[in-house]
């Protein structure tokens, strides 16, 4: 998203990487059926037993923290049960045509404040530790080789590095809350702590 403002369904997508191509192209193709149809784009989505940020709570229990780049990431955030609760509001929509929302909420967070509210979470000091871009990208091919070569699953490909580094993953659900009178209920510190608890009854923790 721009520096300067949140993203609205107006703006023109520009995914940075395959992942984010294939979910636009979707979209598009939904786009042109001849039934009603609603996509929805969830920001960073914070729940319990989420493989996909549990590295953010193990970094985070470890008391170390990683910012790339001289300038905090901007990001928007959403609890998962505020996600469920718009799925809902989407699915007992009777409208026909085609339709669009972004699901996040309007509290706008960085980095830092995300590392700061999952030390929070877990009872524990995080210490930000800024790393230059360039030195990222030189860790992805040793990451992506080992990964292979071990059997695990790899935490840094060539997809994680673009969306480490993008300037900011703002987006505004104004629409979806002018529209069908959704609104997100759960603060950053309700999703943290709500995430880590459901991953310590995991044993993920």
């Amino acid at each position: 998203s721009p520096d300067d403002r949140c993203w609205t369904e107006r703006d023109a997508l520009k995914p940075v990487e395959p992942y984010g191509a294939a979910k636009a192209r979707a979209e598009t193709v939904v786009a042109r059926t001849s039934f009603p149809s609603t996509s929805f784009r969830p920001c960073i989505v914070l729940g319990p037993d989420d493989p996909a940020t549990l590295t953010l709570y193990k970094s985070a229990l470890r008391g170390v923290g990683l910012r790339v780049g001289s300038e905090a990431q901007r990001l928007s955030f959403v609890d998962v049960r505020d996600v469920v609760s718009a799925i809902l509001a989407m699915s007992d929509d009777t409208r026909t045509g085609h339709f669009t929302y972004y699901v996040s909420n309007p509290t706008e967070i960085d980095v830092n404040l995300l590392w700061r509210g999952l030390g929070e979470a877990l009872d524990r000091r995080v210490w930000v530790v800024p790393m230059p871009k360039a030195v990222l990208r030189s860790v992805v091919p040793m990451a992506t080789l080992g990964s292979k070569l071990l059997g695990v699953t790899n935490q840094l490909d060539l997809k994680q590095y673009k969306q480490m580094t993008a300037g900011a993953f703002v987006c505004s659900s104004a629409a979806l809350t002018a529209d069908l009178g959704w609104t997100a209920k759960y603060t950053l510190a309700d999703a943290l702590s709500h995430a880590a608890n459901g991953y310590r009854r995991s044993g993920a923790l």
